[in-house]
């Protein structure tokens, strides 16, 4: 409950990922409990604090993919030569299946639809995407 509220509808698709976060979380700061108060305080204590984490987390992973969904330097003619051979030599190291993503999204083509033809899941494509964003977020950080 405390993940769904804390994390919001937004993030439907990450709440099974924050969960596992949170039981393993928990399960090794059980030694921390010192007895005082009641038990079931510190789980929601804990529990809340780290669905925060993983929501500011979360938050920071949409702001790369949103700021790069647009940056297409094959497409864009006034892209600095050193960022494009930035972009081509990051994208370069990705497996084939990331290429994929990265060319379909070029295209406009919604997540869902990528998942379907890889054969995953539309949440796999998210974690792909926010992974290989990043990457190039730190090749294209001047």
């Amino acid at each position: 409950m405390i993940v769904r509220r804390r994390l919001g509808y937004g993030f439907r698709d990450d709440w099974d990922d924050a969960y596992q976060e949170i039981v393993f979380l928990l399960f090794r700061k059980l030694r921390q409990w010192n007895g005082t108060g009641k038990f079931c305080h510190w789980l929601k204590v804990v529990a809340y604090r780290q669905a925060i984490t993983i929501l500011i987390r979360l938050k920071k992973r949409d702001d790369v993919v949103s700021r790069l969904d647009d940056f297409d330097p094959e497409g864009n003619p006034d892209v600095d030569p050193a960022v494009r051979e930035c972009f081509e030599v990051e994208t370069a190291t990705f497996p084939d299946h990331w290429q994929v993503v990265i060319r379909r999204r070029s295209q406009r083509v919604e997540n869902l639809e990528i998942a379907n033809e890889l054969g995953v899941s539309e949440r796999t494509i998210k974690k792909w995407v926010a992974i290989m964003y990043s990457r190039l977020v730190e090749c294209l950080r001047p």
